[in-house]
């Protein structure tokens, strides 16, 4: 998936893709076998509570996942929360942007990463230059924590110049089919 020493050379910031469809979302997670440290997970696709219980069920490294930022719960009234949990009422970038340097900042220095789950959720409500320029900002943020940046996505869901420009900036890129 993401060999060890590939991880190694990456350095702190790097930005890794990780590509995968519907069937295979749970395997994604999988390349957090290799990345050390603790990191936090935003989700424009799933609530937190679905994903924590997925990769609970499936034997995936959900540990590692100190901290959750859930775009989803509160948009369809769920009444299902994790105390290790912060609950945004929309996708709004805006919103999104403090709260999530906020969390960084309050995971332990070292290594540490952060995963955007269901990126190409985001499509459906910006533009294309609107969702570059948040991986770009996003990902500035994250260098000058010393975080890797670790993208989620259906590249059947995402403009063919998105990929290409996301292939690009990142650091390494897994297809999982």
């Amino acid at each position: 998936m993401l060999p060890r020493e590939v991880v190694e050379e990456l350095g702190h910031d790097a930005l890794i893709a990780v590509e995968h469809d519907l069937y295979r979302h749970q395997d994604a997670y999988d390349v957090l076998d290799n990345i050390h440290g603790l990191g936090l997970c935003v989700s424009f696709r799933k609530p937190a509570h679905n994903i924590h219980k997925l990769l609970s069920q499936y034997n995936k490294p959900h540990a590692k996942i100190a901290r959750f930022i859930d775009t989803i719960s509160k948009q369809i009234d769920s009444q299902l929360s994790l105390p290790h949990a912060v609950y945004l009422s929309s996708h709004d970038l805006n919103e999104l942007t403090p709260v999530l340097e906020s969390e960084v900042s309050s995971l332990p220095l070292g290594e540490r990463f952060v995963v955007i789950d269901g990126l190409h959720d985001l499509n459906n409500l910006f533009s294309e230059q609107t969702v570059l320029r948040f991986i770009d900002f996003t990902h500035d943020l994250l260098r000058r924590h010393r975080t890797k940046m670790i993208l989620f996505y259906d590249p059947e869901k995402m403009p063919e110049s998105m990929r290409a420009t996301i292939h690009k900036k990142a650091s390494y890129v897994v297809a999982l089919g």
